[in-house]
């Protein structure tokens, strides 16, 4: 199974997709009049993940249908019903009809590629391509971006700036951002670095300092995110991003959709686009703290998946060493099928998690099949050297599986973690069957090893500085 295809598919903030304008086009009979030419025409729109292109099929001046002859990086296909927009797009003889709920951005690419589809049929012009965003260093206090000038954040205003300075075109690769100062962003609601869609590649170096404050939504008033964004400090940590040495306190993340969910503390989603089984490198996070609380409720789906964590909801390939998340996460769930959550990490997929705690309780209620840990909620890489404190509780409609260090270990391995746990709840609520890795460093099934159970700090760091001396991970795969 390719893990990787239990993404969810997370997200982009509603706002930064409104509504398409009002279509130019009108099906023979309508009152402009406007005749489309029988064939198939093709056009192509910007969904979640990449463009889309449909072809659209006209037959006596009507649409007879709609089909995908390619898509890029659109889990959203796997995951909706899309024959439901596919047959309204159809039956309306437009392509204004209702988005997918919970697949806002994935449903306008689909509306605005049929649209371009459509116009091309009644000969209109295609429009001019909207500028791609461009870099622009006078956003920063100074620096060049190179590792020797980075580009320095000194106020609010300019680190505001940066969150929705990313584009397709932007990226960050290959340049450094540092801040250089204390920032306090309570006074108005947070903007993911990326807008909860745009990766961030570069190095963030946080030189200690702290961000205070960060908040979306209230508790009396939770805020409504579309389905497709990555939710956090940062939304998205791509292949070559490293952030270090940054402190987030006193978050407040009060969200609510009525679709898939990922919410971090400090980021969304850290990942590595490379699907082979070879590649393990990645984003990499190190020697950052989070603390604060995290409040998620789904309404209304009776399908979705679900990650929220301390300092990421998913982390695929790459490494989160040296952490620290003192996290609170209460997440319902009214009607979602997988609710995974974990004080550090929601879920390892093929990454290491090393070297880290959490401190904070963790509350799922909801949910066909829950997986709850203080730690991982679903361990499918490594984790090492972690100790996790703090309650834990599930109570899914079907199946919770819930423990201390990980809710489920499967195709991962947990060494030498620490773990302080209440009576009755053990170190992982389920684990795989063991069984000897592959050549290459693959394993098929769960394998534990050296998991303590309340010992002493002074145990812990002497054990834990012991176990540098010998990693029992290969971290190098890692990067």
């Amino acid at each position: 199974m390719n893990m990787k295809k239990l993404l969810p598919v997370v997200l982009s903030l509603s706002m930064l997709f409104g509504a398409l304008p009002a279509p130019a086009f009108a099906a023979e009979g309508d009152d402009q009049g406007t005749q489309w030419s029988d064939g198939v025409w093709e056009g192509t729109g910007k969904g979640f993940g990449g463009d889309v292109g449909v072809q659209v099929t006209i037959e006596n001046g009507a649409i007879t249908a709609v089909t995908f002859p390619e898509h890029e990086g659109e889990s959203f296909w796997d995951t909706y019903e899309l024959d439901t927009l596919l047959a309204a797009i159809v039956t309306a003889n437009s392509a204004e009809v209702d988005a997918i709920s919970g697949a806002t951005k994935s449903s306008n690419g689909v509306k605005e590629a049929v649209q371009l589809a459509l116009n091309r049929a009644a000969g209109i012009p295609d429009p001019e391509p909207e500028p791609e965003k461009e870099l622009d260093p006078t956003i920063f206090a100074s620096g060049d971006g190179s590792e020797s000038d980075p580009f320095v954040i000194e106020t609010e205003e300019q680190l505001r700036a940066f969150a929705v300075s990313l584009g397709d075109a932007v990226t960050y690769e290959g340049l450094t951002v540092s801040l250089d100062a204390d920032i306090d962003v309570g006074g108005a609601q947070w903007v993911p670095i990326g807008e909860g869609l745009n990766p961030f590649d570069g190095t963030f170096l946080g030189n200690g300092h702290t961000v205070s404050g960060m908040t979306m939504g209230t508790e009396t008033e939770a805020f409504k995110v579309d389905a497709e964004t990555w939710n956090g400090f940062f939304s998205v940590l791509s292949d070559h991003a490293v952030v270090r040495d940054l402190n987030l306190s006193d978050i407040a993340l009060n969200l609510t959709t009525d679709g898939p969910l990922s919410v971090g503390g400090l980021a969304g989603y850290v990942s590595n686009s490379d699907d082979t089984e070879e590649q393990l490198t990645g984003a990499l996070v190190d020697n950052c703290t989070v603390s604060g609380s995290i409040d998620v409720a789904l309404v209304g789906n009776s399908f979705t998946q679900t990650y929220v964590g301390g300092i990421s909801s998913y982390l695929y390939k790459g490494a989160i060493i040296n952490c620290v998340s003192d996290v609170d996460i209460t997440l319902s769930d009214e009607g979602g099928f997988w609710t995974i959550a974990g004080g550090l990490v929601g879920m390892v997929n093929r990454g290491m998690l090393a070297n880290s705690i959490s401190h904070g309780d963790v509350n799922v209620t909801g949910g066909m099949m829950e997986l709850v840990a203080n730690g991982v909620g679903w361990l499918a890489g490594d984790m090492a050297g972690c100790c996790t404190y703090g309650a834990v509780s599930g109570a899914g409609t079907n199946r919770t599986l819930a423990g201390a260090l990980a809710g489920r270990i499967s195709i991962g391995r947990a060494y030498h973690c620490y773990y302080e746990a209440a009576e009755g709840t053990e170190a992982y609520g389920y684990k795989d069957a063991a069984e000897e890795a592959p050549e290459g460093g693959y394993y098929i099934g769960g394998v534990v090893d050296q998991l303590v159970n309340g010992a002493a700090a002074e145990e812990i760091a002497a054990d834990l500085n012991a176990l540098n001396e010998a990693y029992p991970v290969d971290a190098a795969a890692y990067g």
